[in-house]
């Protein structure tokens, strides 16, 4: 005789939305630990659902269960959940500075430049799926995205109706798989914040090319910059073609 979990887990899942079915596929996950111990209810060490909501939204949640493979342990702690929150942050400041550009008709060299990486993307996502429901890998090729996204939107001041419509349309689809919706209009102070951010980047950038102050002098204050930023947890990452940005 089969363990009736899997069955009551159905019954009480299809009977209280009124889906059915309610999933199509069910995977055993590793352990979850709780500060590097196994949760459970004997040790006392155990989060509810309704607790950790509590202390952060739910696409947090969902982008920290689907940062580590779930054949893998993975560990409930505050460290970790703050990483998650400041990570899925960091995508959404991303599309933030893309819908701040302004709109033209006319397609760029570079757009069509950054179309290939949107293709390329899109299928290493697929990809990172379809390998065994790798969520960590699809992850990856999302901020490797991002991050081709900041350098873009650093270098223009500009983006063509049709373009700006592809690019958002493939992080919904993207996001929306794995319960993230990353073009979502954000709201508050964080807006100011992503300004402040943009300019310092862009000053350090500046200093970096500047001829008539000493090269260790400019290096000197770029390094602080950088340093300062970090400190707040926010990372800074230079290439040759521009400076790109992204949360701890």
């Amino acid at each position: 005789m089969k363990f009736p979990h899997h069955e009551n887990e159905i019954a009480q899942a299809e009977s209280i939305t009124g889906k059915k079915p309610f999933v199509k596929y069910w995977l055993h996950t590793e352990f979850l630990t709780i500060n590097g111990e196994k949760m459970s209810k004997s040790l006392g060490n155990y989060v509810t659902l309704r607790q950790a909501l509590e202390n952060y939204d739910a696409e947090t949640l969902r982008f920290f269960f689907a940062s580590t493979h779930y054949r893998s342990p993975i560990d409930y702690s505050e460290k970790n959940l703050e990483q998650a929150k400041r990570s899925v942050e960091s995508l959404k400041n991303s599309i933030a500075l893309l819908k701040r550009l302004k709109s033209t008709k006319a397609h760029s060299k570079e757009e069509e430049e950054f179309e290939k990486e949107l293709k390329k993307a899109g299928e290493e996502f697929e990809r990172a799926m379809d390998d065994d429901f790798n969520t960590s890998g699809a992850l990856s090729s999302l901020f490797e995205l991002s991050k081709r996204l900041n350098i873009f939107t650093s270098k223009n001041d500009s983006i063509s109706q049709e373009m700006l419509e592809k690019i958002l349309k493939e992080f919904e689809e993207l996001g929306e798989i794995l319960g993230l919706k990353l073009t979502e209009e954000k709201k508050g102070a964080s807006d100011k914040e992503e300004d402040l951010i943009k300019i310092l980047i862009d000053v350090r950038a500046e200093l970096r090319k500047k001829k008539e102050l000493h090269l260790e002098d400019t290096l000197k204050i770029s390094d602080e910059v950088r340093a300062r930023l970090k400190r707040d947890g926010i990372i800074v990452n230079d290439e040759k073609d521009g400076s790109s940005w992204k949360y701890e």
